[in-house]
């Protein structure tokens, strides 16, 4: 960033927020562009220090020896089509390996008898040749204004060993692929075509330089021990909480690490439930302020601190509000308004970050000037009329909003000054007048948006170029799309960020995913696509041929016959089925598609979800239970009774058409089924632990609350035992009809008053297994609840005489009685999922609204009597009675 450092100087920031789309890129140094090659000898752009030229011998062991004699012309091959090896001579203060070059492409010649005389002419002055670059493609030409070989015989090139070059005589060019760095002398020796056998072999001397690649003379040091104000070389963070992804990253360039500096960069990223709006601030020390690393992190993290307790507060809902009123109308006065709200917070953000600054370095004896920083601050938050996005940017660097139907819309200008690097930064005297102040705020609201970027110029000097160049959406795309066309950028980028691995998925496709695990189950670690469209699931122990079989199986041919048939749209929405299989790293995987949006929390808990679940998944634990219910879900999450029929209805087809393909679940719970209370949707999920009677076993026995009877009273037996009981489709009857139970009721239909044991867990075992009763069994009432046990908010749900199962009317009842009566010792008398289905449906047709517009449930079952009341309220039925006969 200063004018007497390179562009590698800086260490390059980058923080992008995307959406549905490949997480973007964030950079470490590098310079984007390198010098064109100098006279020799050349200078590398990088270091600025010109080395030490390397000689080709000086790799290893040399013998002396004399200038090689021209061969005889009658013993020499004649001129061929074929590329021939450049034979060995001496070098500039000439030691070379006695052993001529062969080169890779090149044809052995045939033995060369050793000459009988030596006979050579110095002919014409050296010819200097372009420049090579060690690992870049060479090629020169050896044209008649050079050196006319058209008519010559014999034409070789001869050289030290290693350099791999090539010359083609058809083509007279020289051509490779420099292998060393250093400064050489090659001979071209040829006959003109009339000469005689006697006749002398010309000579001609070719000077060449290679130079290095650069990348291969930078070392890293490490800073001084002593030196104040510390800071890790490297540093990243990923954010998938919230409806964006956030990617942050930082790494130290290789000219501080040649120097041994800290980086000079820092960043500040955070997504704030409570508001839901997220806070950007990135920051980039002067290179040649000697505390501005100190400096950098001070002002992101002072700027963010202000940010976070603002928008908290009042702020952050007035700011909404007002970005809202302005989408509404889009007047002058309402910009006005949220322009002047949104200064009160960004400039104040600012302002303190410069106060900050300011008192660090006066209480360590410092000129404010030592901790010089730039600053690029955004907050970015979703209203009801689109994403308000904004702004404040001192300094070079970018700060812009990309949309790839839109292109770039720069929230701000970079800045050029007169400290140092050509830029301005946040402690200069005049950044706070108002009206200069006012102007680096700026704000968009739009629909939506595929990046927010804030990257320092490491970033945009490398990939830009020009200021100029900021405002082409061209550009832009090529950071954020992966259109990079410099490859060497491109690898910077990727290597300061979770790294997008890309695998062939075992149907030959193509699979990527971001290297940053974003939740993990018992079993399995699990990874975003970069669009964020599906993810990538790694199984954390190896596995074994049956599994990789299984899973083939259930990713490939069960899900042909189920989703690829007449009528397959349908179950689509109601499983997460796998998609693929992969392997990386000794690792197995599936790939399943995203959860759906309404699947996850759009308010959370109550309090401004005080318990931080917004934007989590909705598991089902959260609305099974009375407790959750009345004490910590928002009132906008919790849905009424008839779409918990709804619920219940859509998992009973799906176990059903599941059990239709001869499948089992083996771990049917409400952690593998997520539901969505406000629209009565539901799906199941972790299909890949399916059971195939007689081919594939189950991996678990299952979630407690949901182990069928037989399972828990037979686990103590050994596992090939004959009587031992394990997952299969009865199990999963079970299971369904304890969901279906404790959706419609809050409660477990078997977790009563009774002791089985004085051992909590052999209680357990007992209570859920051998000794199993339900709570609302007709003749038994051993396992009644006692309401005088519970705490308020378990009731009135909890008391089985105020809300009892048969609420849910005859048709649910009959199977209720079934399930856990006669059926937790039979499990051949479990209801099936289509007796479930069959059953749900008949309900929905007994359903009435309540009139009471407070109540919660809002409808209920009609019950058949010539005095109805709601249930849940005890609001009486109101109108004529409906005629039924049930």
């Amino acid at each position: 960033m200063n004018s007497d450092q390179s562009t590698t100087e800086s260490t390059p920031l980058d923080v992008i927020l995307p959406v549905s789309s490949e997480p973007p890129t964030s950079g470490t140094a590098a310079s984007g562009s390198e010098a064109p090659a100098p006279a020799v000898p050349q200078e590398t752009t990088e270091p600025t220090e010109t080395p030490e030229p390397m000689l080709a011998h000086e790799a290893g062991p040399a013998v002396p020896i004399p200038v090689v004699s021209a061969p005889d012309v009658t013993s020499t091959p004649a001129a061929t089509t074929e590329s021939q090896p450049i034979s060995a001579v001496e070098p500039v203060a000439a030691e070379v390996p006695a052993t001529p070059i062969i080169a890779a492409i090149a044809t052995p010649e045939p033995v060369v008898p050793k000459p009988t005389t030596t006979n050579v002419i110095a002919s014409g002055s050296p010819i200097v040749l372009p420049n090579g670059k060690v690992g870049e493609s060479y090629s020169f030409r050896f044209t008649p204004d050079v050196v006319d070989l058209s008519t010559c015989t014999s034409v070789r090139v001869l050289g030290p060993e290693g350099l791999g070059l090539t010359f083609n005589q058809e083509t007279q060019t020289l051509a490779g692929q420099p292998a060393q760095a250093g400064e050489y002398e090659l001979k071209l020796s040829y006959q003109p075509a009339d000469a005689k056998s006697d006749s002398p072999t010309h000579v001609r001397t070719l000077r060449w330089y290679v130079n290095p690649d650069p990348r291969s003379l930078w070392t890293e040091h490490e800073p001084p021990a002593d030196l104040p104000a510390r800071k890790e070389h490297a540093a990243h963070l990923v954010i998938t909480q919230g409806p964006k992804t956030l990617v942050a990253a930082s790494n130290r360039g290789r000219s501080h690490a040649k120097d041994a500096k800290f980086r000079e960069d820092d960043f500040r990223c955070y997504y704030q439930p409570e508001s839901n709006c997220y806070v950007l601030a990135v920051a980039d020390g002067a290179g040649s302020a000697s505390m501005s690393r100190e400096g950098s992190r001070l002002a992101c993290e002072t700027a963010t601190e202000h940010l976070l307790t603002q928008l908290k507060g009042e702020t952050g809902p007035k700011i909404s509000q007002l970005a809202v009123e302005f989408g509404a109308t889009t007047s002058p006065e309402m910009r006005k308004a949220l322009q002047d709200e949104l200064y009160k917070l960004l400039g104040n953000a600012a302002l303190l970050a410069a106060r900050q600054i300011t008192k660090v370095a006066e209480a360590a004896g410092h000129v404010v000037r030592d901790y010089a920083t730039t600053l690029l601050l955004a907050i970015c938050q979703p209203t009801a009329h689109g994403w308000l996005v904004g702004a404040f940017w001192i300094g070079d660097g970018g700060l812009g909003l990309y949309r790839r139907q839109d292109g770039i819309k720069l929230l701000g200008e970079p800045d050029g000054g007169e400290y140092s690097g050509q830029t301005r930064f946040l402690t200069m005297k005049d950044t706070f007048e108002g009206s200069t102040l006012y102007g680096r705020i700026r704000f968009e609201l739009v629909p939506d948006f595929d990046a927010l970027v804030l990257m320092t110029d490491g970033i945009t000097d490398a990939l830009f170029q020009t200021d100029a160049n900021l405002t082409k959406p061209e550009k832009w795309a090529e950071l954020l799309e992966g259109r990079i066309r410099r490859p060497h950028a491109r690898h910077f980028i990727l290597s300061a960020m979770a790294n997008v691995i890309t695998l062939t998925a075992h149907d030959g496709s193509q699979v990527e995913y971001v290297d940053t695990i974003i939740g993990q189950g018992g079993m399995k670690d699990v990874y975003f696509s970069p669009d964020k469209s599906y993810v990538v699931c790694f199984f954390r122990t190896k596995a074994d041929a049956a599994t990789r079989d299984r899973l083939l199986t259930i990713a490939a041919t069960y899900r042909e016959r189920i989703f690829n048939q007449a009528g397959g749209d349908f179950w689509q929405n109601l499983f997460c089925w796998p998609t693929k299989v992969v392997e990386h790293d000794g690792r197995l995987g599936i790939v399943t598609p995203t959860y759906q949006p309404q699947f996850f929390f759009k308010v959370g808990s109550r309090n401004s979800d005080f318990l931080a679940i917004k934007g989590k998944e909705k598991e089902g634990k959260w609305f099974a239970s009375a407790f959750h219910q009345s004490k910590n879900l928002d009132q906008q999450e919790k849905g009424d009774f008839y779409k918990y029929l709804q619920i219940c209805l859509n998992i009973s087809r799906a176990v059903r058409r599941m059990h239709a393909a001869g499948l089992a679940h083996s771990d049917l719970s409400y952690k593998n089924v997520l539901i969505d209370p406000t629209s009565g949707k539901a799906a199941i999920i972790d299909i890949d632990g399916l059971v195939v009677p007689g081919k594939y076993p189950p991996d678990v026995i299952g979630t407690p609350d949901f182990i069928a009877p037989e399972v828990l009273a037979t686990l103590s037996l050994d596992y090939h035992d004959k009587g031992r009981r394990f997952p299969n489709i009865a199990t999963d009857r079970h299971a369904l009809a304890v969901m279906i139970y404790m959706y419609l009721l809050r409660r477990h239909p078997l977790r009563g008053r009774k002791v089985n044991d004085a051992d909590p867990t052999r209680d357990e075992e007992l209570s859920m297994g051998a000794n199993a009763l339900f709570v609302e069994h007709p003749t038994d009432k051993s396992n009644r609840p006692n309401p005088a046990d519970m705490k308020p908010s378990y009731l009135p749900w909890g008391d089985v005489s105020k809300v009892p199962y048969t609420v849910c009317g005859p048709y649910l009842t009959k199977l209720f009685d079934r399930a856990f009566t006669v059926g937790l010792k039979t499990p051949s008398e479990r209801p099936t999922a289509d007796d479930w289905e069959t059953a749900l449906i008949k309900t929905v047709d007994l359903l009435q609204p309540c009139p009471n517009p407070a109540c919660e449930q809002k409808w209920y079952v009609f019950d058949n009597t010539t005095v109805p009341k709601c249930p849940y309220c005890g609001t009486a039925y109101v109108g004529p009675l409906p005629m039924l006969n049930l």
